[in-house]
């Protein structure tokens, strides 16, 4: 039975369609098949692609012209312009931005309140603007905050992937009466994700995979010193790392670095990898050493899911997942010592694997659901598409 009539529209609007496809596609299938006309303004990193596969999904999409990275004015006013223009067009009754830049068009969209639309806003992590702990991070977060407060003061809900930013939000930046979700993530499909026991035969190497955008904060350098440190002293360790570059963003990692270390051995680059659910279970850990502001890194949760050893820094997002030496490692930091030093007391105690990974599995089955999120969200939206605009 469906939750909206067949005129309710719900429009999402994101950075990237492959950033949507990966983590909400099935959230927006979830509101269509609940009755929503569903919406999806994005960017696109191939125009005719994106546009046949929406097409296919039953989806309307509508390309925006936005970069993920820039902030110059005039760019930003011409992005702000286009996506004012297709919201006016196709007069949603729900708005739901994600990430950082949208929710700041959006919020500020959301000032006019000229109609019954209401406002949903993800911040599925805070990337550099709440984990930056230098005095130019540190001028960041205060900018965006003080931006945040001004634009975000009409948003019906805000939902998040974990606590610590979800605390943060109500201490500084929302109203007293905006609603909050954290969801745990964007949810694992635990049939796709089947555990399986994690074992480290005693003459194999410990088996470690990096999967995430080539970007310095999330960890690579210092787990390629690592890995390699610990090899030179005879300790066996194979790293696999599968990624795509981010050549626009200025923490970028150059695959000609990458492609440097895996002809010199250190590591084994796979590029883009779709088959994760193979890739996964041909390792040992899955190990993510990041100083970027997380939601909850979606390649941790599947490996949980599948009982593999996660490994990661003490951060927001990544301490929602792993309890130290429970479900999985902590880092007290990503520096190269650090790591070696947890992956070590792995190669000397290998039972730990498959003890964390059990323990692991657990942890995914009691939140972390497909379903439950997509319940989650279809809850927010059955609520506004029912409920009286307050800000009126």
């Amino acid at each position: 039975m469906g939750i909206a009539s067949s005129a309710s529209k719900i429009v999402f609007v994101v950075n990237v369609a492959w950033y949507f496809r990966l983590h909400w596609l099935e959230r927006a299938l979830a509101a269509k098949a609940a009755g929503f006309r569903v919406y999806v303004v994005s960017g696109s990193d191939s125009v005719a692609e994106d546009c046949k596969f929406f097409e296919n999904q039953g989806i309307h999409w509508v390309h925006w012209r936005v970069s993920r990275f820039s902030v110059a004015p005039s760019i930003l006013h011409q992005e702000f312009q286009a996506l004012r223009a297709t919201l006016d067009e196709v007069c949603p009754d729900i708005v739901h931005s994600i990430t950082i830049k949208p929710n700041l068009f959006c919020g500020i969209y959301s000032l006019r309140r000229k109609s019954d639309c209401r406002y949903v806003q993800t911040f599925p992590g805070m990337g550099s603007i709440l984990a930056g702990k230098s005095p130019k991070g540190a001028v960041k977060r205060v900018l965006a905050t003080i931006a945040l407060r001004r634009v975000c003061r009409h948003v019906d809900w805000m939902t998040f992937e974990n606590n610590d930013d979800a605390r943060y939000f109500r201490r500084w930046i929302s109203r007293p009466e905006t609603n909050f979700l954290v969801s745990l993530g964007a949810g694992v499909d635990l049939q796709q994700f089947r555990y399986s026991e994690n074992i480290k035969e005693p003459d194999s190497p410990l088996r470690v995979l990096h999967a995430a955008r080539l970007l310095k904060s999330k960890g690579l350098p210092p787990l390629v010193e690592a890995a390699r440190a610990l090899n030179s002293n005879g300790q066996r360790v194979e790293l696999t790392v599968a990624g795509i570059p981010e050549p626009e963003s200025g923490d970028s990692i150059s695959v000609d670095w990458v492609q440097e270390q895996h002809d010199c051995g250190n590591l084994n680059y796979l590029g883009k990898v779709d088959d994760m659910v193979s890739l996964i279970s041909r390792n040992h850990v899955v190990a993510l050493p990041t100083s970027y502001g997380e939601g909850i890194p979606r390649i941790l949760i599947e490996a949980a899911a599948m009982g593999r050893c996660v490994l990661a820094t003490d951060v927001p997002g990544c301490r929602e997942l792993i309890d130290d030496c429970e479900t999985g490692l902590l880092l007290k930091n990503a520096k190269a010592e650090t790591i070696a030093s947890r992956l070590e007391t792995l190669i000397a105690k290998p039972e730990c694997l498959g003890r964390m990974g059990v323990n692991a599995r657990a942890k995914v089955e009691s939140g972390f659901e497909k379903s439950t999120v997509i319940e989650q969200f279809l809850g927010i939206y059955s609520t506004l598409n029912k409920e009286p605009d307050c800000f009126k």
